[in-house]
């Protein structure tokens, strides 16, 4: 069940925070001749599922399957966004983490310190890209997991507080595994395969809405 909130508040909190649009990043063309080569990194990430659930900004009690669009791991950082959306509701996840090399370090729960440093933006809304509420913060633990069929699983918990001062945690979840992308003029790995617009509004099942980036500088 979604539960929609719309107090006056969230009128006066409307922040222009680019990393709350839907975005297109290098390497999300559809055709492999475009994927300019990527100067450092080793590898991609497969997700092969993923969801989140929780509370954030005017939408609560929401659980739902997200979409990875996207999900990129190079050496000891990674950064995965989940993007979910139903009918009148559309949350987003977008986590940072470096320090930790995802793919191979030992399971088990993972927190920001040391040479460990996580991040999360975090947005939601009626609609895709149009936020009501967005929170930049630290995921109270990022838990890596091992799963029987040789992927991996990789589970966040943040809490924070509403614009409207209410106590909200949120999680996410995602099963995936790494890929050895072989390809670049200079021997480097090619951008992360990434959901293009199109992909995105196909497995979402809504319009694209916002502003899209055509390119990000590595």
């Amino acid at each position: 069940m979604t539960i929609l909130r719309s107090p006056a508040a969230l009128a006066l909190a409307m922040l222009a925070v680019s990393g709350c649009a839907p975005v297109e990043y290098p390497g999300s063309s559809d055709r492999e001749s475009e994927r300019s080569p990527h100067p450092a990194g080793n590898g991609t990430l497969v997700v092969e599922s993923s969801w989140q659930a929780g509370d954030m900004g005017e939408i609560l009690d929401y659980s739902s399957d997200a979409t990875a669009s996207w999900a990129s791991s190079s050496f000891d950082s990674a950064q995965i966004r989940l993007d979910s959306v139903g009918t009148g509701f559309w949350v987003m996840s977008d986590l940072s983490i470096t320090g930790v090399d995802i793919l191979t370090a030992p399971a088990g729960i993972y927190r920001n310190g040391g040479v460990v440093s996580t991040s999360l933006v975090l947005c939601s809304g009626r609609s895709l890209g149009n936020y009501t509420f967005d929170h930049v913060g630290t995921p109270n633990e990022v838990r890596l997991t091992d799963n029987a069929d040789g992927s991996r699983n990789l589970t966040f918990v943040v809490s924070f507080r509403s614009w409207t001062s209410e106590s909200q945690v949120a999680t996410g979840s995602v099963d995936y595994r790494g890929v050895v992308v072989r390809g670049g003029t200079d021997g480097g790995a090619v951008p992360p395969i990434v959901a293009s617009e199109a992909a995105l509004r196909g497995s979402l099942g809504v319009d694209f809405e916002g502003p899209t980036v055509s390119e990000v500088p590595w």
